[in-house]
């Protein structure tokens, strides 16, 4: 099955529809998972510098897209 951090991806894209890598996923379930132990909901900036299209098949099966379809998902800024 999927490990944590392609079902965060998945979870993610399904509710924003953003495509997170796998770092980037596993740190925001590092956020989530401190939120939920210590009730505290405060503004949390996560950067992250890999592009999902680096870890392809990760994304691919967390998503259900094709590797042309992220491709054009994606927002360089």
């Amino acid at each position: 099955g999927k490990g944590r951090a392609e079902s965060l991806i998945t979870s993610v894209y399904k509710s924003t529809g953003i495509i997170l890598d796998p770092c980037t996923a596993v740190s925001f379930g590092s956020v989530q998972d401190y939120r939920a132990k210590k009730g505290e909901i405060n503004p949390t900036l996560l950067l992250w510098d890999h592009s999902p299209v680096k870890y392809l098949p990760a994304v691919q099966r967390a998503t259900g897209l094709s590797k042309t379809e992220i491709e054009n998902r994606l927002m360089i800024v």
